[in-house]
């Protein structure tokens, strides 16, 4: 084993602190000036760690709020005086205060590398958006507000629940009848009530809920789990492309995103030599075939 690097607990947060400011500015113009705004037994807090903390607290670099300004310099002063104490306490010899320090620098440099790489990824155009338009009806020009009632038992419960509605017919039953039976045997669930449009269902409650067949205040069961649905109202409710373009826009920006950093992930591995020891000797295997 190495030796472990002996970093100060001051040195290491201030490193991090600094690559969370280069990458975390977004392109937006932080105060070039470098007056202090505390002095904190000697330690400088300046008006750059003032910016990045409150644009960290509301996603604005703007100072002018100066409530929020007076709340963030304090908490920069409260973090200070505890630094301060760290380091008294030599809490830097701590192995695990050392390893999460470095793990943080490591994900802000993962970070701050991904936010570069991700920068060529182009916004989708005017075209894409509208075939994911036409593409989704059901949550746009078809969508509907559901209230439901939803009943979930663990799937680990589900021979108990067959045996429960044996020689039963689902739609028969009331949702309170349900409870009973379930509570009857001992079977825990949960039960919840809804207010929901159709972009917040999962594609199988989508086609369930816009079903020719449904029957309100009947219940149904998802085929895929112990999911239990009792449909009360559906109220039209469409959204037109033009409201509905900047969702599509920047949910399909985020796709891209992910994609080509997918791809990234795959080249990298793709180039590297990895080994796996130990008790994850067994994914060496499954390594050689991605």
């Amino acid at each position: 084993m190495g030796k472990v690097k002996s970093y100060s607990v001051r040195s290491l947060i201030l490193g991090v602190f600094v690559l969370l400011q280069a990458c975390g500015q977004d392109g937006a113009e932080i105060a070039q000036k470098t007056q202090l705004v505390a002095d904190v037994n000697g330690s400088e807090i300046t008006v750059h760690q003032l910016n990045f903390a409150m644009s960290r607290e509301k996603g604005s670099l703007n100072v002018d709020n100066q409530s929020l300004a007076n709340k963030v310099l304090e908490s920069l002063i409260n973090q200070e005086l505890i630094v301060s104490e760290a380091e008294g306490a030599e809490i830097e010899h701590d192995p695990s205060v050392l390893m999460a320090l470095e793990f943080g620098k490591r994900q802000v440099l993962v970070e701050a590398y991904i936010d570069r790489a991700l920068q060529a990824v182009a916004p989708p155009t005017d075209k894409e958006v509208e075939t994911y338009f036409k593409a989704h009806p059901k949550i746009f020009n078809e969508r509907k507000v559901f209230a439901y009632s939803e009943l979930v038992v663990s799937d680990d419960d589900a021979k108990l629940v067959d045996d429960a509605l044996k020689g039963k017919k689902l739609e028969d039953l009331t949702l309170e009848e349900l409870r009973e039976l379930l509570n009857d045997r001992n079977i825990k669930f949960i039960q919840l009530h809804k207010m929901t449009g159709a972009e917040q269902l999962t594609p199988e409650m989508i086609e369930l809920f816009f079903s020719p067949t449904l029957q309100f205040d009947v219940l149904f069961k998802s085929p895929e789990n112990n999911h239990f649905y009792q449909v009360h109202t559906a109220l039209a409710e469409s959204i037109e492309l033009k409201n509905a373009k900047p969702i599509i826009k920047g949910y399909l920006y985020q796709e891209k995103k992910r994609q080509a950093l997918d791809s990234l992930v795959k080249k990298l591995r793709e180039r590297a030599d990895i080994s796996y020891f130990g008790d994850f000797n067994q994914l060496n295997h499954a390594e050689s075939k991605m």
